[in-house]
């Protein structure tokens, strides 16, 4: 607490456990996909060995950078007072107006515990705030200065469970060994459309993540270029790989 203000720092107990969740996840997908892929790799196929290696590089770049923005984002303060919702970053600082708060909802897990908070703004777009050391204490702060409508959820799942994690990887594995599978198949027409499939679903995700910056949105203003960023790189690889599965079969 600070004259004129409450300030909530951030957990990195918590941060941590997200990162090593997040660890756990990507090691089951690589472990279901190659483990599903067994025999094509025996037989040396090398599609399968191409694909595959890529998939377990998007697995370690993705698990660099959420170390790398964990890293930074430890760093963040949300300072509460009657006039205003700042966050601080470093020398980033962006500062919203409690007037313009149209709404909160706040998550709960299965224990009780506060997972997140999103903060709906009247001017459009949304505050996710997650990992404070005290969220109870944020969220009562919130309702003494917000007159606002407040909602819970609770998640159905236990997600802090070990296996979650475990499970949901070796899935996700298998399913991605499923495509790669159709992939290393000779002349299979389901190929053409496992192709088109993931152009798609790379377009529409590259159009929601330019349209909603959810990046910017968790760690602030300073964030819009890499959420352009990445929606463009996933709108023109979808459409690339779109024009190259219509070519091609």
């Amino acid at each position: 607490m600070r004259e004129g203000g409450a300030e909530f720092g951030l957990s990195t107990t918590e941060m941590s456990r997200r990162l090593e969740a997040y660890t756990r996840l990507v090691t089951f997908i690589a472990l279901g996909a190659a483990l599903s892929c067994a025999d094509l790799l025996a037989r040396g196929s090398l599609v399968a060995v191409l694909l595959l290696s890529v998939l377990f590089c998007l697995l370690l770049i993705s698990r660099a950078l959420l170390a790398r923005s964990f890293a930074r984002y430890a760093h963040t303060v949300w300072t509460l007072t009657e006039l205003s919702l700042v966050r601080t970053c470093d020398a980033q600082r962006d500062e919203h107006p409690v007037g313009d708060i149209g709404r909160v909802s706040v998550k709960r897990t299965v224990s009780g515990g506060i997972r997140a908070v999103a903060v709906g703004m009247r001017s459009g777009g949304i505050l996710y705030v997650n990992a404070l050391q005290d969220p109870e204490g944020f969220v009562g702060s919130l309702r003494s200065m917000a007159d606002v409508p407040f909602s819970e959820v609770r998640e159905p799942l236990d997600f802090d469970a070990p296996w979650f994690y475990r499970v949901l990887g070796l899935f996700v594995g298998a399913a991605a060994a499923g495509a790669v599978r159709v992939a290393a198949t000779p002349g299979s027409l389901n190929a053409k459309w496992i192709y088109l499939c993931v152009a798609a679903y790379l377009v529409l995700f590259g159009a929601f993540w330019v349209r909603f910056k959810p990046v910017t949105q968790s760690y602030g203003e300073g964030k819009r270029p890499l959420d352009v960023a990445v929606g463009v790189i996933s709108l023109v690889s979808g459409l690339a790989l779109g024009a190259f599965a219509l070519a091609v079969f």
